[in-house]
């Protein structure tokens, strides 16, 4: 009795199949593991509303946001990029989401904050990679914002129709220095209305469909030109659709969020 077997090359492509199919299932396990421990896309306060946009560029991505109301009314914010791509970073990611959340109750000042989550997670997050970042503290009385960067880019403030770019000086990134002390922080008066919109680079690194590249000015003119109406989460939505759903192409995980003022 003779037994058939398949050929050598078609034996290799049925194994190929199978890991490739596994290593889908894996990522998408990933994937949906790490919007699990993103925030909800949209959280109102009394004081405000948080909402955000998070788009990587494959099925995880090293972009991180998260957003914690306070017991005394004032609310702490973060979006951070880490350097690289895959499963990495975004366990990377997952490390920054649990030392936020430690921290982050307890702080006096986003510099502080910054602070504390370089000295926890330095020697964890190995292989040379960083991470930017940046935090805010949102103090209803007054509508003050208090911000810091560790070498992230400044958000843009909307303020009655005309966006602008906040000017913020930048600190090291995390992990650049297990014993560097954040102290820099920019503080803004916020009006009613006004709107924060923060960004990872991969954003601003977009291009159209021409080779040009998006950049912060054209950011601007694209939230001016948006028609936000009376929804606070309209914003997001607005941008999200002229952005991903338009003539813009991305190169890397993308995340914006808003900070909405009542």
């Amino acid at each position: 009795m003779s037994v058939s077997i398949p050929p050598l090359d078609e034996l290799v492509s049925h194994q190929l199949l199978e890991q490739s199919a596994l290593v889908e299932e894996e990522l998408m396990a990933a994937r949906a593991a790490q919007r699990f421990y993103l925030p909800p896309e949209v959280v109102q306060t009394p004081s405000c509303t948080f909402s955000y946009i998070y788009q990587p560029l494959h099925h995880i991505g090293g972009d991180f946001v998260d957003f914690l109301p306070r017991s005394d009314g004032s609310v702490v914010w973060i979006i951070a990029d880490v350097a690289g791509h895959g499963i990495a970073a975004a366990l990377a990611t997952a490390m920054v989401k649990t030392t936020f959340v430690r921290h982050a109750p307890l702080v006096t000042s986003p510099a502080q904050l910054l602070t504390a989550m370089n000295r926890e997670l330095e020697g964890i997050v190995r292989g040379g990679r960083f991470i930017t970042a940046l935090v805010g503290l949102f103090q209803p009385g007054g509508r003050r914002l208090t911000l810091a960067s560790a070498g992230h880019p400044g958000p843009v403030l909307l303020h009655e129709g005309h966006a602008t770019k906040v000017p913020i000086e930048a600190d090291h990134p995390l992990f650049v220095s297990a014993t560097h002390i954040y102290t820099r922080t920019t503080e803004i008066t916020a009006a009613a209305g006004d709107r924060l919109v923060a960004y990872t680079d991969g954003l601003v690194d977009g291009e159209r469909k021409d080779e040009t590249r998006l950049g912060v000015p054209a950011l601007c003119e694209l939230l001016q030109g948006l028609r936000v109406g009376g929804d606070p989460d309209y914003c997001v939505q607005a941008l999200y659709e002229a952005l991903f759903l338009g003539e813009f192409l991305f190169s890397d995980d993308v995340a914006i969020i808003s900070l909405h003022c009542h």
